[in-house]
């Protein structure tokens, strides 16, 4: 205020007009913000339908026998980590689609004054915006169930993150003990392989008879017996594979309500991921048109998982299959190749670059 009365001074010099009180001023701009607010919500009440009206004023009434209402029961985030939290993250998400205003244009509007309607439905309880007049009830219940709708999609998929890095340390740890488990048996394995290419790099010994020789020293079944161990025991396949291979009844606890509830979208270099990822969707959501796992896109699967997802005959391995869509998907996010187009922190990366001719 001060700020405004000083630049406001020079002017009202130069026009000889007398300079108004801090408080006559300070009334001005209240008027002033008060107009421009009841023209902002009669422009975003306008925008609303009756059915929408209606949808947004139950969020206020709490049902019989219940002590919160729907909007204070949307507002709460998830805070655990585990596939039934993320099943009812999903939920809650389409609890918030289902009001029914996701597709109402506020674009044109100003994101500031948008932004500060969000925050007051986010920290007010449900008696107060029951009393707000009409218009900037619906006003501010509209902006903050869209807000609100970026927001759900932000938890979803935080704690797909999180769950898939949980999964993978999990999958590790196993890894690793059964890693120590098996140590000795590779360690005797290795030691018999050691006497038998001791022998073939022996200038020594003459190259008509090296293969008997190394029979006869170190024992034909001894020698299959320690080949078949190393071969068992070490794999070049993808870590991320071996540790999310004991994942999948976990991952299949969340994967349908996953599939079904969130939209993605992807950058050029992500398209093979995506192709695979509607494929899911197809598979889940069964029927007539369901595909055929022969048909899944095969592009995004690298070399490191080819072995276990696909079989010598070419079949496709379900399980692999989707835990190998996932693994990548969790990469993908996190790179940002993949978006969801309503999140705020995993939009699109490219909605703020400037575009066209400088």
């Amino acid at each position: 205020m001060k700020l405004l009365t000083v630049n406001l001074s020079p002017g009202c010099y130069k026009k000889a007009v007398v300079l108004p009180g801090v408080s006559l001023l300070a009334r001005l701009i209240a008027r002033v913000r008060e107009s421009t607010g009841r023209s902002l919500y009669r422009q975003l009440q306008a925008r609303l339908s009756g059915a929408q009206r209606d949808q947004l004023d139950a969020l206020l009434v709490a049902s019989p026998g219940e002590r919160l209402t729907p909007l204070e029961v949307l507002r709460t985030s998830p805070t655990r980590v585990s596939a039934p939290a993320l099943v009812a993250a999903l939920r809650r998400l389409d609890q918030i689609r289902a009001v029914g205003v996701s597709t109402v244009p506020v674009q044109d509007l100003p994101e500031a004054r948008l932004a500060r309607l969000a925050r007051h439905a986010q920290l007010a309880w449900a008696q107060p915006l029951g009393r707000l007049g009409e218009e900037r009830r619906h006003a501010t219940l509209l902006v903050f169930v869209q807000t609100l709708e970026r927001t759900a999609t932000d938890d979803v998929l935080d704690l797909f993150d999180n769950l898939m890095t949980t999964l993978a340390l999990r999958g590790e740890t196993r890894r690793r003990r059964e890693r120590l488990r098996t140590l000795k048996d590779l360690d005797a394995a290795a030691l018999v392989l050691q006497q038998a290419v001791q022998l073939l790099l022996d200038d020594g010994v003459p190259a008509a008879s090296l293969r008997q020789q190394v029979l006869d020293t170190v024992g034909e079944a001894q020698l299959r017996a320690a080949a078949e161990v190393v071969q068992h025991l070490a794999s070049d396949e993808d870590p991320a594979l071996q540790v999310l291979s004991g994942s999948y009844a976990s991952v299949r606890r969340f994967l349908p309500a996953l599939l079904a509830g969130i939209s993605l979208q992807g950058t050029p270099s992500a398209q093979s991921l995506l192709a695979a990822w509607h494929f899911l969707q197809a598979q889940e959501a069964g029927g007539r048109c369901r595909p055929k796992w022969a048909a899944a896109p095969r592009a995004v699967v690298p070399k490191s998982w080819a072995r276990r997802v696909f079989s010598a005959k070419g079949e496709v391995n379900p399980q692999a299959y989707t835990l190998c869509v996932l693994d990548r998907l969790h990469q993908a996010l996190r790179r940002r190749e993949v978006f969801a187009p309503a999140s705020e922190r995993y939009g699109d990366p490219r909605a703020e670059l400037l575009r066209g001719e400088a």
